[in-house]
């Protein structure tokens, strides 16, 4: 090690072996030549490349680089020299990678910090052959030769603030398609937000602790009243506290309710491996030792396939589910938390006012208009499906005139949940019919 380390800005690249233990065991005497090819090439890349090497143990390095290209470099060159070399290769030796840059603090002869930390968190989440880098590296490249996959939001060990993960790509690296070994802020098979989430502070803090506390939380409501959406968000904020994964369940276009194992095994990304047994043992058997979420949403019209849910939670001790429906689902130990429309007076308003302006730029709520927009949210129950279908006619339209052509609209049903089933249909035909 050199008398003095780099410091200011410098970028951390951490390496080591996939399944060196299991290499070891299968090759034998031959691990020490293996590990010696290992050693060379990662030593000649930090070297070329105006590294440093800081430590090295068992099979892993940590070197430290003065520039975010030198680092990158350097990794690149790695894992082509790796999957280039004989032995290597042969035996199908993989090296993850993980590279975070930071400023520079010294303790001792060593870095320390909370960069370093970060920095082996994103190499221990990768996969063999897989370079992973954080933002500040993906956004500060330049090098024509190499590009990112942005791999989303990961909640990494000890660390407290989810880390946005990307995967090199670059001629002579392997693009793994195999997700991080962290657990992804988003759950799985959910589909993304593409405008803001507004409101619902009060039903999000209280499902969190019951989450906490319950193995089951059905959200239940009407329909149009966001009731997806808020699981999904309730499942990325809690999703630090599920090692391996939130994975969201649409049961929403299944009819038969023998097919509801085989939409878990879809969502949870393995193949049911063993065709003596049936899709359902299958979940069990990947589940039972996992610390999962399952967020099943729209269970409502098929509540025959539940006992299915009741098996997985009986069998996967630490595995979690929070539903979406209309009705409560009757599990063991089931909390239900109804979710209410939006408050008139300001979230169904904002949502109005938010979904309106992206349709609209020039669209604001002012003094001419606010009381069209009370009216209007208040005359569709605060259902926040019906609110967006109101508000896209903005494009064309006042708020009046949307008001104007929502009052013909006749609500048939007498009890509140049916007047709102009633408003959200209502809504939905004048939409297609405008």
């Amino acid at each position: 090690m050199p008398e003095t380390l780099p410091t200011g800005l410098v970028t951390y690249l951490f390496t080591d072996i996939e399944g060196s233990t299991r290499l070891l065991h299968r090759v034998g005497d031959r691990y020490a030549d293996l590990l010696d090819a290992h050693h060379n090439i990662i030593r000649r890349a930090i070297t070329d490349h105006n590294g440093v090497e800081l430590r090295t143990e068992g099979d892993a390095f940590f070197a430290v680089f003065t520039t975010i290209e030198d680092g990158t470099s350097a990794a690149v060159k790695a894992q082509r020299d790796i999957a280039s070399d004989p032995g290597l290769s042969s035996e199908s030796v993989k090296v993850r990678m993980g590279i975070h840059s930071g400023e520079a603090t010294l303790g001792g002869d060593n870095y320390t910090g909370i960069d370093v930390h970060i920095a082996a968190r994103v190499a221990n989440a990768a996969n063999g052959g897989q370079i992973l880098v954080t933002d500040p590296i993906a956004h500060k490249t330049v090098m024509f030769s190499v590009s990112f996959v942005d791999l989303g939001g990961f909640w990494l060990k000890d660390i407290e603030e989810p880390t946005n993960l990307h995967a090199v790509i670059a001629e002579g690296v392997e693009l793994s398609t195999a997700p991080p070994n962290a657990a992804n802020t988003h759950p799985r098979n959910a589909p993304r937000d593409l405008s803001s989430f507004i409101g619902r502070d009060r039903e999000v803090s209280h499902a969190l602790e019951i989450l906490d506390s319950s193995r089951v939380t059905v959200l239940t409501g009407p329909g149009g009243t966001g009731k997806t959406r808020l699981a999904i968000k309730i499942a990325t904020l809690a999703s630090n506290k599920f090692r391996d994964g939130a994975f969201f369940v649409p049961l929403a276009g299944i009819t038969d309710p023998e097919s509801v194992p085989n939409s878990l095994i879809n969502a949870l990304g393995f193949p049911a491996s063993d065709a003596s047994v049936s899709p359902i043992e299958n979940v069990v058997r990947y589940l039972r030792d996992r610390n999962a979420l399952l967020i099943v949403d729209n269970c409502e019209h098929i509540l025959t396939a539940i006992p299915h849910i009741q098996t997985v939670l009986a069998a996967s001790p630490k595995t979690k589910v929070l539903a979406t429906s209309r009705t409560p689902l009757g599990l063991r130990g089931e909390r239900d938390i109804a979710i209410p429309p939006l408050d008139i007076e300001s979230s169904a308003t904002q949502l109005f006012v938010d979904r309106a302006t992206e349709v609209n730029a020039s669209f604001a709520l002012d003094e001419s208009n606010a009381d069209a927009v009370r009216q209007l949210v208040a005359r569709l129950d605060g259902l926040p499906l019906a609110i967006e279908l109101a508000a896209s006619r903005a494009r064309m339209m006042s708020p009046e005139s949307i008001l104007a052509t929502l009052d013909p609209l006749a609500l048939t049903s007498s009890s509140t949940s049916g007047r709102r089933e009633q408003t959200l249909a209502d809504t939905i035909r004048w939409s297609y019919e405008l």
